[in-house]
């Protein structure tokens, strides 16, 4: 079992359009706990990826399914998270 700990900033508090749904709260933890925590590779159709601590690999349609959300609603709200 993993134990780290996920740093989140303070001022993330006060943030009204991340929680002004549920889905977007869900997403944005799932983002978080998909995060890569040290340099691996992943296989991605066939050929191999570096993937460095911070990033994450994730499709919008598993996204979608771990949130109980349509991907086009996913891509609206990683759209959001972007900014």
């Amino acid at each position: 079992m993993n134990l780290s700990w996920i740093p989140v900033l303070h001022y993330l508090r006060n943030v009204e359009w991340l929680y002004s749904e549920s889905r977007m709260v869900h997403l944005w933890l799932e983002i978080l706990f998909r995060v890569q925590r040290s340099a691996d590779t992943y296989p991605i159709k066939g050929t191999t990826i570096d993937i460095m601590p911070g990033q994450f690999v994730a499709s919008t349609r598993k996204l979608a399914a771990a949130i109980g959300a349509d991907k086009d609603t996913v891509g609206r709200y990683l759209k959001i998270l972007e900014l």
